[in-house]
């Protein structure tokens, strides 16, 4: 920026800062501070300061360390005197309740918004009037002891504020004391849950652990069992194919054993009518025998009457002998025939009884029709059976009827 645009700016703002002079609300806290604030601006424009951030007494305390203002006032006029200014000009913003904008840089840039606000807020009239110069005239003592009672009370008001300031620290001080000893049980309490929980999520590591191990192990066993199955079901297949096969064959052998069956029960069928007729047969042996036996008795009495009579006539019985000795070769003809008779009808009966042996039937207090309908009715529907009672046949031959 050249000098004499420099100038102009500096020029705009001396004239802008003398309008907001004229504008500040006379007996309000802060307006001397804000007079004087005020006069230093143009000179803090001159020495190139730069827009500023910071709270009331840390703007004033700037322009004590440039030299631009004596010392700084009380710390409620300085906060008073911005207040003022913002009020009635654009040189300053407030940012926060504490924080507070100073544009000193923005309003020397004549291309900057602030420099336009400023330039369209002040009147040719205004740019005629005199510069800005703090007053060094000394002060009457009027005018002192009016300052003096304005700073005492100002002093009586900060000491207020200042022990409102303290019972409010000491509050918040009690109140964060609190909230720290919640916050420390809280925090104490935090951590035992932080431990309880590492705890249990350590035991449920643990139980999980186990139960992944269990149920690793039973997934093992169970790989091994469905192997095993497999292995069985395949087996079992390799069977039932078999089986299929061999089904095959059973049924070929079992229409041939039907067969066999039927020509058994045929041949069966002829022995128990051979059987029947042996009854028949047996049945008038045992006749003829018992018949005989009777005859048998009877000649022997008769022989033991004849050998009393042959004792008492000894020689009639040479004679009958004589006669006897003459009809002996028949009769003992007709004594063979009645043991070949008896022979054969013994034969007979043990022939039943190997029958019935092999057969499995009780016998005992049976006559011959019983246990031939038991051997017929057992023989009936068993093959077994029926080869027992063959070969019981085939070694106790059925003599012939007489």
């Amino acid at each position: 920026m050249g000098g004499e645009a420099e100038g102009d700016a500096i020029m705009w703002i001396t004239a802008a800062c003398r309008a907001a002079i004229t504008a500040l609300p006379r007996g309000e806290r802060g307006v001397e501070a804000a007079i004087l604030w005020l006069h230093a601006i143009p000179e803090a424009t001159r020495l190139g300061l730069g827009d500023l951030t910071d709270s009331a007494p840390g703007l004033f305390r700037v322009f004590v360390a440039a030299g631009l203002i004596p010392s700084c006032p009380s710390d409620s006029a300085m906060t008073g005197a911005i207040r003022l200014i913002a009020s009635v000009s654009a040189l300053i913003t407030q940012r926060s309740p504490r924080t507070w904008t100073a544009w000193i840089g923005s309003a020397r840039d004549p291309d900057s918004p602030l420099a336009t606000a400023l330039r369209g807020a002040v009147t040719p009239a205004m740019l005629a009037g005199p510069g800005l110069h703090p007053s060094a005239a000394p002060r009457r003592a009027g005018s002192i002891r009016t300052e003096r009672d304005r700073l005492a009370a100002e002093l009586a008001l900060a000491r207020d504020e200042l022990d409102r300031e303290r019972r409010s620290s000491s509050e918040r001080i009690d109140a964060l004391a609190a909230e720290r000893d919640r916050m420390a049980a809280d925090l104490v309490a935090a951590r035992e849950e932080r431990n309880r929980e590492r705890r249990l999520a350590t035991e449920r590591r643990h139980v999980l652990t186990a139960e992944h191990d269990r149920l690793a192990t039973d997934l093992v066993a169970a790989r091994k069992a469905a192997s095993a199955m497999t292995r069985e079901r395949d087996e079992v297949a390799s069977r039932l194919l078999a089986a299929i096969k061999d089904g095959d064959d059973h049924a070929r052998l079992l229409g041939e054993l039907r067969e066999q069956a039927n020509r058994e029960t045929e041949s069966l069928r002829d022995a128990c009518r051979e059987l029947e007729a042996l009854r028949d047969r047996q049945a008038t042996a045992i006749a003829n025998l018992d018949r005989s036996l009777r005859e048998a008795q009877l000649g022997n009495r008769d022989l033991h009457a004849a050998i009393e009579r042959e004792k008492r006539a000894h020689e009639a019985t040479r004679q009958r002998l004589r006669l006897s000795d003459k009809s002996r070769p028949q009769h003992d003809e007709e004594i063979a025939k009645l043991k070949a008779r008896l022979s054969a009808a013994s034969r007979a009966t043990e022939a039943m009884d190997a029958i019935c042996v092999a057969l499995r039937i009780n016998s005992e207090d049976l006559n011959v029709d019983a246990q031939l309908n038991a051997i017929l009715t057992t023989v009936a529907d068993d093959r077994e059976k029926i080869y027992r009672l063959r070969k019981t046949l085939s070694i106790h031959r059925i003599p012939e009827p007489f």
